[in-house]
């Protein structure tokens, strides 16, 4: 949890998981962000159980952050993703199939079938992405026109730049927010209320507990990560130096300053 200057004011950013889920959760602020995201008008949604029910025994029952349904029937998955695991389109890929499924009754016309929609947004550098925004759809490869919109996925990289709508920077700015929910900051009248929210988030006990696991998780992962890459990079000089390779071209070639080689190597007979 990151205090601020102001007394008894917290900081949440959007992308923790406690706060994103309820953020999102939040019928009005869903519809706006869609509406400035997709470039279609949405006059309703409903909430659908995010559940994703195992189809074996050996099989985990899987999450989804958040699923909606428009009024014409549309089905909208969106997922934050933090960190890189595996392939995140292919993933997507696996979800929206299983959203498909669940909404198609055995028997049932194909012509029933409705549009459905992946939004991932991603909180670290992929190199898949050039750009923030970032549409798939079904295209004919011969004349490169799209067959059908009736599956779209979206990458919003979070960590790219790019050519995007007004309206849309204004959330990218939320999304990427890490340091204050000031109201001097985000005077738009039209979001005041999703920072409204952010704001009261950043105080919600629940909220706040569940950001502080998530950071105390991510830092024990970069303290074991920085281990064991010293302990590999503290191997590898003590191997070369066995072998005979001149101090210089190990502080060289592992980037170690001389104090830091001599440290590595003061109990190798």
């Amino acid at each position: 949890m990151t205090k601020l200057k102001e007394k008894n004011d917290y900081f949440v950013p959007v992308v923790s998981d406690g706060c994103f889920r309820s953020f999102f959760h939040n019928e009005k602020i869903l519809k706006l962000f869609l509406t400035d995201l997709l470039n279609i008008p949405i006059n309703h949604l409903i909430y659908l159980d995010t559940t994703m029910q195992k189809e074996y025994d050996n099989n985990k029952e899987s999450r989804l952050d958040v699923i909606a349904e428009l009024n014409d029937g549309t089905k909208i998955n969106i997922e934050m993703q933090k960190s890189k695991n595996g392939d995140m389109l292919k993933r997507s890929i696996y979800y929206l199939s299983k959203m498909i499924t669940r909404s198609f009754e055995e028997g049932e016309n194909y012509d029933n079938l409705t549009k459905h929609i992946a939004i991932n947004i991603l909180d670290y550098k992929d190199e898949n992405y050039k750009t923030i925004k970032n549409c798939y759809k079904l295209i004919n490869t011969n004349n490169k026109k799209d067959v059908s919109d009736i599956l779209q996925i979206y990458m919003i990289a979070l960590k790219e730049e790019g050519n995007i709508s007004k309206k849309l920077r204004e959330w990218i700015e939320i999304l990427k927010e890490r340091e204050s929910w000031n109201m001097e900051k985000y005077d738009n009248q039209r979001l005041r209320e999703a920072v409204e929210l952010l704001k009261k988030l950043s105080r919600d006990p629940e909220v706040m507990a569940l950001y502080d696991k998530e950071e105390k998780e991510r830092l024990d992962k970069i303290s074991r990560e920085h281990y064991v890459m010293r302990t590999t990079i503290s191997t590898n000089a003590i191997n070369f130096y066995k072998n005979g390779v001149s101090k210089d071209i190990i502080s060289k070639s592992l980037n170690l300053s001389e104090e830091e080689l001599e440290n590595i190597l003061k109990d190798v007979a």
